[in-house]
């Protein structure tokens, strides 16, 4: 298992050191899929003033010591309190959450008004897609729809929007890898997006050799 530090964080996510500081005087920040806390313990080095929790399925003896961890499946809940925490943030575990809508539901929940959510959620290829076919794609009920598509028609005007980030080893296969960036605002309802999410092939760390064009696309998307 590979894991990342900051520097691999933000080149996907963009400056969440920058942004976690900028949120209060003694911010919270989850990072879902931590691995063995690398970037937990440079976003910790980079704002002393806040509190980093690593959240995994289940414990690494590789862990890093002196670290804040917490343990469950992101699929089903994350084991804190409502609106608890200020900045939640996760690169490459999102593609290991069998459910990504019930996962966006609990990090909006666990949010405080004023704190986001940054994930990269997938969009359509298009024309690039060859092989490849979008896996995340949900169903509300009446038809299946991408989740990308999803978040951006969601009622009650929720605050989403998604930033372009630069991935070297992605480019030339997809134009343009974004960051999907989910705001909570003061007075927003709870997210209920009922939704049903296909079913997937399973994914395993294992699995994935390398960094390399086709190593991202066998991970995040699936062969037709």
């Amino acid at each position: 298992m590979r894991t990342r530090g900051l520097p691999e964080v933000e080149q996907r996510l963009g400056p969440v050191a920058e942004i976690l500081a900028g949120l209060g005087d003694s911010p919270v920040a989850l990072e879902v899929g931590c691995g063995f806390g690398h970037a937990m313990r440079d976003l910790a080095e980079a704002c002393p003033k806040a509190r980093i929790i690593g959240m995994n399925l289940r414990q690494y003896p590789e862990q890093l010591p002196d670290q804040e961890y917490i343990y469950g499946d992101a699929a089903v809940a994350l084991p804190l309190p409502d609106e608890s925490v200020d900045l939640i943030y996760s690169i490459v575990a999102i593609y290991f959450i069998s459910d990504r809508a019930r996962f966006l539901e609990e990090a909006f929940r666990v949010l405080r008004p004023g704190g986001e959510l940054r994930v990269n959620i997938l969009r359509d290829l298009g024309e690039k897609a060859g092989k490849w076919r979008l896996p995340d794609v949900v169903e509300d009920g009446r038809e299946e729809i991408p989740l990308r598509d999803y978040l951006v028609a969601l009622p009650h005007g929720y605050d989403v929007r998604f930033e372009p980030v630069v991935v070297p080893e992605v480019q030339g296969v997809i134009d343009k890898v974004e960051v999907t960036v989910l705001r909570k605002r003061l007075g927003d309802p709870p997210l209920h997006m009922g939704l049903r999410t296909l079913p997937e092939r399973e994914l395993d760390y294992g699995t994935v050799q390398g960094e390399t064009s086709e190593g991202f696309l066998r991970v995040v998307y699936q062969p037709v």
